[in-house]
């Protein structure tokens, strides 16, 4: 017989009673040990769902791109333009690019030159004696810029070349028209001038300040010549050229050079060679044998160059000369291609 808090059972009844406490505790035990298993359970399947339904990135490499070569492209060389030569109607046309337009300095027999080139300016002969010998150059008439080198000048000549109202500088020889001679002293020459931008001009020109710039350019070459077209028209002797200071023997019948610009080509000079029959190419009466001539090529302006016995004109093999004028006569300056 045991006793517990004072209540006697025998030994089933307390076999019973602690069985059926054991029981209770079991479950007790049991359910809550059934509450934790379903709540792990709901959380294995929650993460079961959320590994098979769902996307999971895994970190890429990045891609390191190439560097990108830009494509070899060969420099742009731009054309090379040169001059052309071509003849009409007997008459000798040579279209110049004005970047390479170049007038130097010749006192020297006409044929004396190298390559292609051809006679221009107007000038007068002198000599001088120097130790008994008679020492033979020449100058300018009316407005002159060229190249020159002290080189190939005699001395006797370059002092007159660099006296007072004329000069040399940076290797250009500045020749005014007041300087040369009573004929143009004073007076307003018609001269083509090419400025550092290779700017065509045709200008009235006279004094060593008028050669150094026009239009607020530098002057790189000027000369003066004859103006036988004025304006797209006929050039006028006596109202145009008389005044200037050109005398008739400018323009008698001879061989003869001329520089002609177009305002449809501004780029370009034509150095152009013909031979005229009359006394006076311009004083004709009507229309002048040089507008007979020039007049249907479209020139705005032609200034006529020297001529006759100092006419040369080299290009290629092709080589004029004034044939009722033989010589090699000296000359003072030309255009060097």
């Amino acid at each position: 017989m045991s006793k517990i808090f004072n209540t006697e059972f025998n030994d089933n009844e307390l076999r019973n009673i602690i069985k059926e406490e054991l029981d209770k505790q079991t479950a007790v035990i049991k359910l809550e040990l059934d509450k934790q298993t379903n709540a792990i359970s709901s959380m294995l399947n929650s993460v079961i769902t959320i590994l098979t339904t769902s996307t999971v990135e895994v970190p890429k490499e990045p891609v390191v791109e190439p560097p990108v070569v830009p494509p070899v492209v060969p420099p742009i060389t731009p054309p090379t333009v040169k001059e052309s030569y071509y003849v009409s109607d007997g008459i000798h046309f040579i279209k110049i690019p004005v970047s390479k337009f170049c007038i130097r300095y010749h006192d020297k027999s006409k044929r004396a030159g190298t390559g292609n080139y051809f006679n221009l300016g107007f000038f007068a002969n002198f000599s001088e004696s120097v130790n008994g010998s008679s020492i033979a150059f020449t100058l300018p008439v009316a407005n002159l810029v060229c190249d020159i080198n002290q080189a190939d000048v005699h001395s006797v000549a370059w002092k007159y070349l660099v006296e007072s109202g004329r000069g040399v500088v940076n290797g250009k020889l500045i020749f005014p028209a007041n300087t040369s001679g009573t004929d143009f002293k004073g007076k307003n020459v018609s001269t083509l001038v090419i400025d550092v931008n290779n700017k065509v001009s045709i200008a009235k020109l006279q004094t060593y300040g008028n050669l150094l710039s026009i239009n607020g350019a530098s002057i790189k070459y000027a000369v003066s010549g004859v103006p036988i077209i004025v304006d797209g028209k006929d050039g006028k002797w006596t109202a145009e050229c008389v005044p200037e200071g050109w005398g008739s023997g400018a323009v008698a019948a001879a061989w003869h050079t001329a520089l002609g610009v177009k305002k449809s080509e501004p780029d370009f000079i034509y150095c152009i060679a013909f031979r005229t029959t009359t006394g006076n190419m311009l004083n004709t009466g009507g229309k002048s044998e040089s507008w007979s001539l020039l007049g249907k090529y479209g020139f705005e302006t032609v200034l006529k160059m020297d001529g006759g016995g100092s006419f040369y004109f080299k290009y290629g093999s092709v080589i004029l000369e004034d044939p009722t004028r033989p010589g090699d006569r000296r000359i003072s300056n030309i255009v060097q291609l």
